[in-house]
């Protein structure tokens, strides 16, 4: 249920004064959106049973990408091209879709942090706003008394919490009346456009749910699988690009990474973000292109934070790529090196020397 003409009123007591009044808080003359436990339960089972898939589908003759998806379009085009493959607008006509994991466990959490609360939805009448209007006025709070009349003339309807009740005055307990309680799931609606127009996607979705989903990071794998290989040239090329810390450079430095072929090199990419993460930082013009941000997503949907130093990063990249011998040695070889570099700044010196570790096992354990 969605609420798009409706006001919560707020009431503040000040007890040294003894006197109150009405006021509107930042959510209070905002969209409302509530679910019965019912309809909660169905949403969240639905989107989990999308998380809980393989992502790895087949291609099949009916392709939806839409929102959802953050796979670059330009790549699309040219796969659609090649395979011949039908494209459509209408999720609910589609064999085949991109999703883009974390938007989707986006919209569940989104979901999930709906909180639990009693209310009573009644019309905003002409004696509760006159109530608020001599409440108000006793207290020479009048800052407010438009919002409400505004509220008023669009025939709002009142929101009232049970946890906000007992606080209101008894001049406009009176004047609400006898309320019936419901209880619902307030979902958060500030700010949440993008995740209602995703969540609008996946609701055509559930009419025709096939379950043939592939994530965006595996098919962005596909799409790379004939992209550039790395050799030592290449890897020193894109350092010297990182390191001349000139913008132009660092963009076209991105916009190759994002070509490679990131199932055979994605360790190597990863730790060059990594390694030049703060020519990356927010907001000095290197994080706009589509090529950074599908970068960026490929590895957040793996779990990998190559923003974050050696400690977290290197669980992401232990997780994703021990299972081959020499990509486990060269992350060992990552975190010693890191071990070491601290041991070195920070360490007990002793006649000139330091601890250092010349060797040891990684092992990725579950935290009790």
């Amino acid at each position: 249920m969605k609420l798009n003409n409706c006001v919560t009123p707020k009431y503040s007591y000040n007890t040294y004064q003894k006197i109150g009044y009405f006021y509107t808080g930042w959510d209070s003359l905002s969209d409302k959106k509530f679910h019965t436990q019912t309809e909660l339960q169905d949403c969240k089972g639905k989107i989990n049973a999308i998380l809980n898939n393989s992502g790895n589908g087949k291609i099949g003759k009916v392709l939806y990408v839409g929102k959802g998806s953050n796979v670059p379009r330009h790549k699309v085009k040219i796969f659609i091209e090649e395979n011949k493959i039908k494209k459509t607008s209408l999720i609910e006509n589609s064999d085949t879709i991109f999703f883009d994991k974390k938007v989707i466990r986006d919209v569940y959490k989104w979901f999930d942090q709906c909180k639990e609360v009693k209310i009573s939805i009644i019309p905003f009448t002409k004696d509760l706003l006159e109530v608020i209007r001599t409440v108000n006025s006793s207290s020479r709070q009048t800052n407010y008394l438009k919002q409400y009349t505004d509220a008023f003339d669009k025939k709002s309807n009142l929101v009232i919490y049970q946890n906000d009740y007992k606080d209101y005055p008894q001049e406009f307990v009176k004047a609400l009346g006898n309320l019936v309680w419901e209880d619902y799931y307030e979902q958060n609606t500030y700010r949440t456009k993008n995740i209602e127009d995703i969540l609008d996607t996946l609701l055509c979705y559930f009419k025709n749910p096939h379950g043939n989903i592939i994530w965006d990071d595996t098919i962005l794998e596909k799409f790379n699988s004939d992209g550039i290989d790395l050799d030592d040239d290449y890897i020193s090329t894109l350092d010297s690009m990182f390191a001349s810390r000139e913008p132009d450079n660092i963009k076209l430095a991105i916009e190759m990474m994002s070509n490679v072929n990131l199932n055979k090199f994605g360790l190597t990419i990863a730790l060059l973000l990594n390694k030049h993460k703060d020519a990356m930082n927010w907001g000095n013009g290197n994080t706009g292109s589509q090529a950074y941000k599908t970068l960026d997503r490929y590895f957040k949907n793996k779990g990998i934070n190559w923003k974050y130093d050696f400690r977290t990063f290197s669980a992401g990249l232990y997780k994703n790529y021990s299972h081959d011998e020499e990509a486990k040695k060269i992350i060992e070889h990552f975190v010693l090196g890191n071990i070491n570099n601290f041991l070195s700044e920070n360490g007990f010196r002793l006649d000139g020397g330091c601890l250092q570790i010349d060797s040891f096992k990684v092992s990725l354990h579950s935290k009790k």
